[in-house]
């Protein structure tokens, strides 16, 4: 992941794997990690909190982690599903599980104003290109670092050495 300027986190002491993994394959990840007690975490968009078959918390489900988190996102607020979700080594930038407050530019616009607008001229129309140059362009917004630091917490507790 790329580092904001400021953001005063070592993580080289650990191994990270950080990928991206469609919604049929998850479940395959989870269970592995879990087999061989590799502590894992999620970072995901809003919607896939919803549910359904290939949401997230449904991948969770058939990789054996906690079956009542599925009928919490389901019968939940936003909120409750975004805390619940938290408790199981999940977690979320978005505000809510629908398109404009869950996409890309509606979470860095929130947290950095203009800056994807700012980034685009420079670095063109991909989001992970504009992602970066604004991480590497701006402080640390505030709701990102507490996710860094809620995510290194949810790793301790799984096992992670200081």
């Amino acid at each position: 992941m790329p580092g904001f300027r400021s953001l005063a986190m070592c993580t080289t002491k650990w191994s990270v794997i950080c990928g991206w993994a469609c919604s049929a394959r998850l479940s395959t990840y989870v269970r592995f990690a879990e087999a061989y007690d590799i502590p894992w975490a999620i970072v995901c968009d809003g919607k896939t909190l919803k549910g359904g078959t290939k949401g997230v918390i449904a991948q969770l489900r058939r990789a054996g982690i906690s079956p009542q988190l599925a009928t919490t996102a389901a019968t939940s607020s936003f909120a409750d599903a975004s805390i619940a979700a938290r408790l199981h080594g999940v977690f979320t930038l978005a505000s809510d599980w629908t398109d404009e407050a869950e996409a890309f530019e509606a979470c860095l616009n929130a947290a950095v104003p203009g800056q994807a607008e700012r980034a685009a001229p420079l670095v063109g129309s991909s989001k992970p290109r504009i992602g970066r140059w604004v991480a590497m362009n701006t402080d640390c917004p505030v709701a990102v670092a507490q996710l860094y630091r809620d995510i290194v917490a949810w790793l301790k507790s799984r096992g992670v050495p200081d």
